[in-house]
């Protein structure tokens, strides 16, 4: 199986156990003289099921990402904590690029006027660059996901 077949599983797998608790929890309680559409012993045994399914799945991706390796020579735990890094970074210099950008209508001359105290221009080039670097790195990711084998 190779580790991209292996992400799409633990999806499936995550939204199943969501699932699963959805069900338990809706048949956890019932009024008194009914019975619940379903067992909730039988679903909690399948959750337990699916969560151990769920975790021997997550060790066996997470081994992985430690030996597999870009195009680059990274191996994937890195090359992922990177594009975290590169995603969190764009989100903050885009959040203050976009506020340091806006303008306030002032009715009268002696409303305050705000001023912006960065380079905003120079902000933008950042936020490109950085996307840049996220989408390219993301790709690098995508690519060792569909070579590289589960181990």
């Amino acid at each position: 199986m190779k580790l991209a077949e292996a992400l799409i599983l633990r999806a499936d797998l995550d939204k199943s156990i969501e699932q699963l608790k959805n069900r338990v929890v809706s048949n956890s309680l019932v009024q008194e003289g009914t019975s619940p559409a379903e067992d909730p012993e039988e679903l909690l045994k399948e959750l337990h099921m699916k969560l151990n399914e769920y975790k021997e799945l997550v060790i066996k991706i997470n081994t992985t990402n430690l030996n597999a390796k870009t195009s680059e020579g990274l191996n994937l735990t890195s090359a992922i904590a990177e594009r975290d890094r590169l995603q969190r970074l764009h989100g903050i210099l885009s959040s203050v690029s976009n506020h340091a950008n806006s303008t306030t209508d002032r009715y009268s001359k002696k409303e305050i006027l705000n001023i912006s105290t960065v380079d905003v221009a120079s902000l933008r080039k950042q936020v490109d660059k950085v996307a840049e670097r996220r989408r390219k790195i993301d790709v690098e990711i995508q690519a060792a996901n569909w070579t590289s084998d589960l181990i």
